[in-house]
């Protein structure tokens, strides 16, 4: 038979209150007879010389002390059971409430919340159960996100992708050098396929406890500025202006070299996103005692202030409309602060709107890089 914590709780009370009353009425019967006795000798020996049967024993007088010790013990002993009882069924509560609360958590109602009464080892579960609570709920609701961003995402190219087939197939398009530029197209539109999956590949490794970074040596003025030249095409097309600025002459630095272009490239790309013609995106080296400090600042849309503290969370949209318009899925900040803390740094931002953002990486000289055992191909 099925037993619960409160009526455990009682039944072990009722034992301890029964047994310690028990021993104490049996004590006290037991020494009774001796205490009266010795009051007896004490009354003697003072010169008071009371009748021979006056304090016998068996005398009515002693079994009526014994009969009040007895209702006495009865009488504590139901109010000791009331008691307990009373306060088992106060000190149980948050335990069914918490019980009631897991399961409405375990069939998906990730919205259930106990509220907080204690400050004892209940009140931490309680506080720890709605921790999780809120945690499901927002892990909850980023895949649901993440189903709609890539449903959106990847439906656009290949619609597009589709559309150039069927035109191809139907002999729509003709001529050789349209022929050429359709399917140039249909090759852009499956590299954003692959860089969508690539995305999602990546932050799902290197959310992984395991993921490790590869460092070496690098000259980091140098190594910047290639990647640079690379997305300058991009850059050149929108009339966007991308500069690179260093305020001394960088020393070597120890960080994973594809890693740090990943960075960088989703941060350029990023500020590329919100430009207009005309403006201008600049990178900027600062190296000191401390570390290496990496900005990236555009002269964009700029963020809203109340958006700001959640710009590094996955799946995660400033704008719906506008970052539909640019694409995305909305990891690429997520992949940057995961990379980034790899390398034990950290990365801030500052952002007004209408004046733009400025993301700045901290790289520290001391932070302790672990090798990964199978170091992955460059990007």
């Amino acid at each position: 038979m099925k037993q619960s914590l409160q009526s455990k709780l009682l039944l072990s009370y009722i034992v301890i209150i029964l047994m310690t009353l028990f021993l104490v009425s049996y004590f006290t019967d037991l020494q009774i007879e001796q205490h009266i006795a010795t009051f007896y000798d004490q009354l003697k020996n003072a010169g008071f010389n009371p009748p021979e049967g006056m304090l016998h024993p068996n005398d009515e007088f002693v079994r009526t002390i014994q009969n009040s010790i007895l209702y006495t013990g009865i009488g504590a002993a139901f109010g000791a059971i009331l008691f307990s009882a009373v306060s088992i069924k106060y000190l149980t509560g948050p335990v069914h409430r918490l019980i009631r609360a897991t399961k409405e958590i375990a069939q998906g109602n990730y919205h259930e919340r106990v509220p907080v009464e204690t400050e004892d080892e209940i009140g931490e579960l309680t506080a720890s159960l709605n921790t999780m609570a809120a945690s499901l709920e927002s892990h909850r609701h980023l895949q649901k996100q993440l189903i709609t961003n890539v449903a959106h995402e990847l439906a656009t190219p290949l619609t597009s992708i589709s559309g150039y087939l069927e035109a191809l197939t139907d002999n729509v398009i003709e001529g050789e050098t349209k022929r050429k530029d359709t399917l140039l197209l249909m090759q852009e539109e499956a590299q954003r396929l692959q860089t969508m999956l690539e995305e999602v590949r990546t932050l799902a490794a290197v959310e992984e406890p395991h993921y490790h970074i590869d460092p070496t040596s690098e000259k980091i003025e140098e190594l910047t500025e290639k990647i640079i030249k690379q997305l300058q095409p991009l850059f050149h097309r929108k009339k966007v202006a991308l500069i690179l600025e260093a305020e001394a002459p960088i020393p070597d630095f120890t960080l994973d070299k594809n890693r740090y272009k990943q960075i960088l490239v989703n941060l350029l790309n990023n500020a590329l996103k919100y430009s207009s013609s005309r403006q201008s995106v600049v990178v900027k080296l600062q190296n000191d005692k401390t570390g290496l400090t990496v900005e990236v600042k555009d002269q964009g849309d700029g963020i809203p202030e109340a958006d700001l503290p959640y710009i590094f969370e996955r799946f995660y949209r400033v704008d719906a409309s506008r970052t539909r318009a640019t694409g995305g899925l909305g990891i690429g900040l997520a992949i940057v602060k995961e990379l980034v803390e790899a390398h034990g740094g950290t990365v801030t931002v500052e952002s007004k709107v209408g004046e733009g953002s400025s993301f700045i990486l901290e790289f520290r000289h001391s932070a302790k890089l672990p090798k990964k055992e199978h170091p992955e191909p460059a990007l």
